[in-house]
């Protein structure tokens, strides 16, 4: 297999949001799964993760599944066809604060042993499962104050020595199962001199994201499109900032400043776009501005993150997203 995987994130389990927002049975479309998959190995992609969460009956802790959810078995047999179809499948499992809903009463237990305990359960099961994958996605995404949303009815983050502590009790979960750990970029982008501190390059593989145009001529201007300005507009900090243009948001001044800073210093990296915002320049200009600047030896893959639910409504973003990274991916002589 080639040491560049190339792929796109999908859903088992939904249930990785505000509490108000989560699901009580599973909701994935099995059809559009397997559209997903075929698109996948049509244009040459040979990697998917799929963030399972409460969409899998686990021996360790099957209280935690959802009416509908997987066996073991059956996620065993998606594997094994996959496998025969060149794709390696991949575990996603996010343990960030503000995306652990999957996790049931052990999302209000932070900190304390039992949920310790149950995580590096959860860990060490996955990674059995998935014992061929090369790598296990562990989020950590949006832990911040600024992402516990009014409307919610629960909010908790860690910060401090508490998020660097089970960042890195998570990591060695992973380590032991035999994979090797990826997690969000957010914390690295926002304080990199800190996560340096914290997390060896070693240690983990940084999934860096940008969902916007990287050139400046491909800059979106706020009010090009309604949702732009809705989130802009109403959202703390944003409202009281004027910005103009969506890059001009403090996340993506950061990202500009840290992305290849991290790259540098040794950090393993993948990459990835997205058609969530409808920005038509996203995935060509990433996927550009990586290939053509980052050291070969710390790439370890490009995903497409369409943020759409498996459901039969989202089937044309989705094939598109798929469509547009293999484009990309091909221009650019990426493999």
């Amino acid at each position: 297999m080639n040491d560049i995987l190339t792929g796109s994130l999908v859903h088992l389990s939904c249930n990785t949001g505000a509490e108000n927002t989560s699901v009580d049975k599973l909701t994935f479309d099995e059809k559009l799964w397997n559209d997903i998959v075929e698109e996948t190995a049509k244009s040459g992609q040979n990697a998917m993760f799929i963030a399972l969460g409460d969409g899998v009956i686990f021996n360790s802790h099957p209280e935690i599944a959802i009416p509908g959810a997987w066996t073991r078995q059956r996620l065993r047999q998606e594997i094994k066809r996959l496998k025969e179809m060149g794709i390696t499948l991949m575990p996603k499992m996010n343990f960030s604060a503000m995306h652990d809903n999957w996790l049931g009463i052990y999302s209000r237990m932070i900190g304390t042993p039992t949920y310790y305990h149950v995580c590096r359960d959860l860990i060490l099961e996955v990674c059995q499962i998935f014992r061929d994958a090369p790598y296990f996605h562990i989020g950590l995404d949006e832990e911040w104050p600024k992402s516990i949303h009014s409307f919610e009815q629960y909010g908790v983050v860690r910060q401090n020595e508490l998020f660097w502590h089970d960042a890195n009790f998570f990591l060695e979960c992973v380590r032991e199962g035999g994979l090797t750990p990826v997690m969000w970029d957010g914390r690295a982008i926002a304080m990199y001199d800190e996560f340096k501190k914290n997390i060896s390059r070693d240690e983990v593989v940084i999934f860096q994201t940008y969902y916007h145009a990287v050139k400046k001529e491909h800059w979106t201007r706020i009010d090009s499109n309604e949702m732009y300005k809705t989130y802009y507009s109403t959202r703390e900090p944003y409202k009281y900032m004027n910005l103009t243009y969506v890059e001009e948001d403090p996340y993506y001044v950061d990202f500009r400043k840290n992305a290849f800073k991290m790259i540098e210093d040794g950090y393993d990296c993948m990459f990835g776009v997205s058609c969530y915002y409808n920005n038509p320049y996203n995935t060509e200009d990433v996927v550009e501005m990586y290939s053509t600047q980052a050291p070969r030896e710390h790439v370890k893959g490009y995903f497409t993150l369409p943020w759409l639910r498996t459901l039969p409504e989202n089937r044309e973003p989705w094939l598109k997203s798929i469509r547009e990274l293999s484009a990309a991916i091909q221009k650019y002589n990426v493999l």
